[in-house]
């Protein structure tokens, strides 16, 4: 089931009492949501006297919270578990609560054992890059655009509306992040936060086509130790992707998709 930005939002109503969950809280259902790593959950609200909208509530608990923002109540057990998997595919809603972007200095800190290291390329290496990549993901090439020395702080920048990256420095890691972006977005259709489990998991498939930065196992060993939330491989369509592509090529060098 489909919906327009906002409609969501409509059905999960943020109300101003908010219900906490906790370990004690008696869930009754609960689902993962894997690209924004949000929880729709089914619970009895334990409170007395009985509230006036109703004794169940189905709503959706952002990553490391620990209240239903946005929630819908029930009277009965029965309405709420129908609701509960009606809407348990369709992800929260795609406003600023669930966009916020929880664990992006996590990401920066695992990056920062390898981003810089990765080998420098030029402007023809990242197109041949970025052009076997959108082959892989069906998708159309980036323009890519090299700004050397432009902006300090900053070492690459994805331009999600315009299919676009601006690269500030030529490292080959830095170049795949803002590719994972892109993926994400246009791929998985991750609306959610920019460093969500969803990316990470497309950043990490990304990753493993190129041994030369570090092993596959080694490098989300070392996302996992940062406390990175990663989104399941079968979850994610770009891993889904990936996997028939590798399937498909069987060790074919012409796929290989590292600069020379």
């Amino acid at each position: 089931m489909g919906f327009k930005k906002g409609a969501l939002s409509d059905i999960f109503r943020r109300r101003r009492s908010l219900i906490k969950i906790n370990d004690d809280t008696p869930i009754s259902e609960q689902h993962l949501h894997p690209l924004s790593g949000a929880v729709l959950v089914l619970t009895k609200i334990d409170s007395k006297p009985r509230p006036v909208q109703g004794r169940y509530a189905v709503g959706w608990l952002g990553e490391g919270r620990q209240h239903l923002w946005y929630y819908k109540n029930f009277q009965t057990e029965a309405d709420a578990r129908q609701f509960f998997e009606r809407h348990k595919k369709d992800g929260p809603p795609q406003n600023n609560y669930f966009k916020q972007d929880q664990q992006v200095n996590e990401v920066y800190g695992w990056e920062h054992h390898f981003r810089l290291k990765t080998m420098a390329l030029t402007i023809p290496q990242m197109e041949f890059v970025t052009g076997k990549l959108a082959q892989i993901f069906n998708m159309e090439a980036p323009v890519v655009t090299f700004k050397p020395g432009k902006k300090k702080k900053t070492y690459a920048e994805a331009d999600l509306q315009n299919n676009k990256i601006i690269m500030y420095r030529p490292q080959l890691a830095l170049l795949l992040h803002e590719m994972a972006h892109l993926v994400n977005d246009q791929v998985n259709q991750d609306k959610w936060a920019w460093h969500g489990p969803g990316f990470v998991r497309t950043y990490l498939s990304i990753l493993s086509l190129f041994p030369i930065i570090a092993p596959a196992e080694k490098l989300e060993a070392l996302a996992r130790e940062s406390g990175l939330s990663i989104a399941k491989e079968n979850n994610v369509r770009a891993s889904r992707l990936l996997r028939k592509w590798r399937d498909h090529c069987n060790g074919d060098p012409h796929c290989d998709p590292t600069p020379t």
